[in-house]
């Protein structure tokens, strides 16, 4: 046998068979079983701690739950005041988890080319042409060429549309409220503008500059030409000019002419002129542009009032404001937080109003109780006083287009009677029933051919007119309102259908108009000299110095307008005066003015 053949067998030999495998298999796994373990250890447990020393500890730890079983509602008070300071850091450190932003897209002042050439002066120092919208971050001039025609968006507040062959310089871009440079918004060098405006009264208006004048422009429309004289145009609502310290205040229908050393005077438009092609297209896209600025202040406060009061949130909201008010200890910072929580509550019922919900009352009542306990907490500190004010007058401009049509009208009223009520002035709320009275007759007059809006418009206007009747109103507020009375009266006498409803409008409408001067009988001899002679003496006796005379004079010739002897009354005064007073030029000028009138008329 080979020695390769002795070593097989021989490893044969030692090798364990399947049976000894299982054997060997079997008792090591009997020592390794769960079994085993667990007595191992139960083992050993025993002997380091044996069962009496176990029910002795067990005795003790039962004593003691006993006795101090009270002990956890010490710690009641101490986890909810930790769990307040908690969620008052995540407020602190997250605020737009319940908070809306303040601004959801700002607004500037933007350049468009409508039609034509269109220029503007470089910083090159020469004009180039302007092909593009511009969004406008400093003052800069612009022109039209012969066929072009331009248009400035102020924000918000209004818009200018220059006509061919004009040039401007625009100069302040303050967004109304804030504080302006103390500049014109746009100074006007030559041609002609169109000008509307979406700011109520109490915010800066816009105000356009010409060679010799001021216009201020608020809620309105109005065109300015500037060549060799000054011709400003009111289409709708009113403007106020001011010429050599002077302010006179024009309404919808009037026009006046200025020039180097003449004497202003206001004439009366004719009616066909509002059907001329571009005053027609004008008041058509201001009328489109108010509506789309109106749309996109409402966007701008639903998408600002976050979580509404109809959301189980929402008194985590309010929850995390008055916390959020409470943890912040820099008096500005905190009045700024408070204005800021009280224009949520508007912003909230106009959301409200959107979803369809019309329980509002609660959110504009909340605002105005806000505001109130905001102005009586700062009524000694004057900076605080001024933020109050400041806050007021950004809630009023952001509102400045919307008329009672609109649901924002509803923010509006209580924006201003909260002003109201904080000054407590008699003075202030007259203001304030003024813009309520002209905006409902200004929203009667757009709405004369629908005859459901007409009666709903009438029907929250009637109580307002008891202003007219009881001669509460301002002089330049009463001239606007019975403008806009008449023109009223107009498009339902000649334009309207006849039905029931505008026949009893017309006729009440009529009554509070001022009776037509052709009423009035004619002046005797006698009559017309005292009457001349009491001009005579409120100008020359009552005031010595010359422009207080002049101004005196002014004011007598606006009394006598329209009246039926008026061409006679002019030619007494003319006989009556000192000869050679300057103030005959005065009466010379009425005098011209009147015949270009009749010829008017006449034709």
């Amino acid at each position: 046998m080979s020695f390769l053949s002795q070593i097989i067998v021989l490893r044969s030999s030692l090798s364990a068979s399947d049976r000894q495998r299982e054997d060997i298999w079997m008792r090591v796994r009997e020592k390794i079983s769960p079994s085993h373990a667990r007595a191992v250890l139960q083992t050993s447990r025993e002997t380091c701690i044996p069962a009496d020393a176990i029910f002795r500890i067990w005795i003790h730890v039962v004593a003691c739950l006993k006795q101090k079983k009270h002990s956890s509602s010490l710690w009641f008070f101490p986890k909810w005041v930790v769990a307040i300071i908690l969620v008052a850091i995540v407020i602190r450190s997250s605020p737009l988890l319940f908070f809306a932003s303040e601004t959801t897209a700002g607004s500037s002042v933007f350049i468009f080319p409508t039609s034509g050439t269109t220029y503007v002066f470089g910083e090159s120092g020469g004009w180039e042409p302007l092909g593009k919208q511009l969004v406008l971050d400093n003052n800069r001039e612009f022109r039209t060429g012969p066929d072009g025609e331009l248009t400035i968006v102020f924000h918000d507040d209004g818009v200018v549309r220059l006509a061919p062959s004009t040039r401007v310089h625009v100069r302040d871009l303050s967004n109304r409220p804030q504080d302006t440079i103390g500049e014109p918004s746009l100074v006007l060098l030559e041609g002609t503008i169109w000008v509307q405006g979406l700011l109520p009264y109490g915010v800066e208006p816009l105000s356009i500059q010409t060679a010799l004048s001021t216009i201020f422009v608020q809620e309105g429309s109005i065109s300015v030409t500037e060549n060799s004289l000054t011709e400003v145009s009111v289409w709708n609502r009113r403007a106020e000019i001011v010429y050599e310290q002077r302010k006179l205040s024009l309404v919808a229908g009037e026009r006046i002419q200025i020039w180097q050393d003449n004497v202003p005077y206001v004439t009366p438009m004719q009616p066909r002129e509002y059907a001329l092609a571009w005053i027609e297209q004008n008041l058509e896209r201001d009328a489109v542009h108010r509506q789309e600025v109106a749309a996109w202040q409402k966007e701008q406060r639903i998408a600002m009032a976050g979580i509404l009061p109809t959301s189980p949130l929402y008194r985590v909201k309010r929850a995390a404001e008055a916390v959020d008010t409470l943890l912040t200890f820099d008096e500005e910072t905190r009045v700024k937080k408070q204005l800021n929580q009280a224009e949520m509550r508007l912003n909230e019922a106009l959301a409200l109003l959107e979803n369809g919900n019309e329980e509002v009352y609660f959110p504009l009542k909340e605002y105005e109780e806000a505001v109130l306990a905001v102005a009586g907490y700062i009524d000694q500190d004057i900076f605080a006083q001024e933020l109050l004010r400041s806050s007021l007058a950004e809630d009023a401009a952001a509102i400045g287009a919307v008329l009672p049509d609109d649901d924002l009208y509803l923010l509006k009223q209580a924006i201003l009677e909260a002003g109201a009520s904080i000054h407590q002035d008699d003075a202030e709320k007259q203001d304030i029933d003024e813009v309520f009275l002209l905006d409902r007759l200004a929203a009667l007059s757009e709405n004369a051919y629908d005859p459901e809006k007409l009666e709903k418009h009438f029907t929250e206007l009637e109580p307002a007119l008891a202003l007219i009747s009881q001669n509460r109103l301002s002089l330049p507020a009463r001239r606007e309102a019975h403008m806009l009375l008449s023109r009223t009266s107009v498009l339902l006498d000649e334009h309207g259908d006849g039905s029931a409803i505008q026949k009893k409008i017309l006729g009440v409408l009529l009554s509070y108009l001022p009776r037509k001067s052709a009423e009035l009988p004619p002046l005797t001899e006698e009559e017309l000299e005292e009457f001349v002679k009491d001009v005579h003496y409120r100008v020359f006796v009552t005031y010595t110095l010359p422009r207080s005379r002049r101004n005196q004079l002014l004011e007598e010739l606006r009394h006598i307008e329209g009246h039926r002897d008026e061409g006679r009354i002019l030619r007494r005064m003319y006989l009556e005066f000192p000869e050679g007073s300057e103030l005959l030029r005065v009466i010379r000028f009425a005098i011209q003015e009147l015949r270009r009138k009749q010829i008017d008329l006449a034709s």
